[in-house]
Parts: structure tokens; C-alpha cells; sequence
């Protein structure tokens, strides 16, 4: 399995707010799976493609998903 990081918009954020993005971490066999996964999540535009999916290493995976993609991107 390969670690992958996949760049979403947000969804609806209120009147005059401007769109922000959150970075989801996922343990997936190929890009497309994982950014599959991302547009799944709540929160995000589903009807957008991701910004970004980049691979990356076990270090950065472990690390990040410590956290949750919600409270990294300033969520309540």
C-alpha cells in the first residue's frame, strides 16, 4: 500500500466566506482510490475534483492523521 495526500475544497462555508481547502491522508493502492475516498468525505464540494494527490512517505502519514483533517483546517 502506498500513503497519499489528497487536497480538497471545502463546502459551503456561510455568505462571503471564500473556499478553503483540507488535506485528507489515506492508505490506499492508487491515487484514484484515494481521491475517491476524499470526495466521500463531509464537508468538501463532492462535485469538485481534488486540487491535489501526492504521494507521500510513512513518516508524514503517521504524523498527520494524528489529527483530524476537520481540526487542521480550523473546523469546529
Amino acid at each position: 500500500m502506498k500513503y497519499y495526500k489528497v487536497v480538497m475544497v471545502r463546502g459551503h462555508q456561510g455568505r462571503g466566506v471564500f473556499n478553503s481547502t483540507l488535506a485528507f491522508y489515506y492508505e490506499a493502492p492508487d491515487a484514484i482510490t484515494a481521491c475517491k475516498r476524499a470526495q466521500r468525505q463531509g464537508g468538501v464540494k463532492h462535485s469538485r475534483l481534488p486540487l491535489s494527490c501526492v504521494e507521500v512517505c510513512y513518516e508524514e502519514y503517521c504524523e498527520m492523521i494524528q489529527i483530524s483533517a476537520y481540526q487542521r483546517g480550523f473546523c469546529k
